[in-house]
């Protein structure tokens, strides 16, 4: 058990690292917190920092993907400006930050996503770096449908090969056609993130929308992708903090499942 010094002390330490600089200025910002939240503040530096941020199951790098992936859905752009700027003292560069704005896309909507690569050029500028802006790579459907194809097979783990065969849409419906031949096939395909943070960020966004059905798919690619059963067990605890307890609840529960029927059939 940990005590409440213990967990104030991860959380300056968590937050030194977020924000950059040296102890006195997280204290400072901690104190900040405090003053202009009370007891939210402290809840948001004793749990969400000193207890979820500081455990070593996952890696900072990996909460700043999920949580930003997070903010992005929920459209909370203060909260993502302080997370990009952490994401980037976190080692992630701002091409994969800006990659997690265009993957979601697929996920959160064109709208939502533009609006927070608006947010994110704001921070990079002002952290002077900055994301290309190259456009992407044309594709025909001869080259995208068997790329998307192979992707979804990782994803669910088993050869899908069939469905490269005449027309996806015949075989899934117009919203499967463009799932396999866009969404996995140029957005899933792209080089600026492994599979694995693809993974770890659909699995966040899933989560703070709400989408259970989705989860029991992206759940067990994410374990496919090389994330082990304990990150992801800790992807959802690290989520309470910014979707709350029904929603990663939820998602655990979807979690063991998973698990459960991953070990039956081993």
């Amino acid at each position: 058990m940990s005590t409440h010094t213990e967990r104030r002390a991860a959380a300056l330490d968590t937050l030194t690292k977020m924000v950059g600089g040296d102890d006195a200025k997280a204290k400072r910002f901690a104190q900040s917190m405090e003053n202009n939240m009370g007891p939210l503040g402290s809840f948001t530096l004793d749990f969400a920092m000193g207890s979820l941020w500081s455990r070593p199951e996952l890696n900072r790098r990996d909460r700043s993907i999920a949580t930003i992936a997070s903010l992005v859905c929920q459209k909370a752009l203060p909260e993502l400006q302080f997370h990009v700027r952490a994401g980037l003292n976190h080692g992630l560069s701002a091409d994969e930050i800006q990659e997690i704005a265009i993957h979601l896309c697929a996920y959160a909507g064109f709208p939502t996503a533009i609006e927070s690569m608006k947010v994110m050029d704001e921070i990079f500028e002002a952290q002077g770096t900055s994301a290309s802006k190259d456009v992407a790579k044309p594709q025909d459907d001869q080259e995208r449908l068997p790329t998307g194809v192979d992707i979804f097979s990782g994803i669910r783990g088993k050869d899908m090969s069939h469905l490269a065969k005449g027309d996806p849409g015949e075989i899934m419906g117009l919203i499967g056609k463009h799932a396999m031949e866009w969404a996995f096939g140029e957005v899933w395909s792209r080089p600026q993130l492994s599979r694995r943070d693809r993974s770890i960020l659909v699995v966040a966004a899933l989560t703070t929308l709400g989408k259970p059905d989705e989860l029991e798919i992206h759940m067990p690619a994410a374990l496919n992708h090389g994330v082990t059963e304990i990150e992801l067990k800790e992807l959802v605890a690290h989520l309470i903090a910014y979707t709350g307890f029904p929603a990663t609840v939820e998602a655990n529960t979807i979690l063991l499942g998973v698990l459960k029927n991953r070990a039956e059939n081993a």
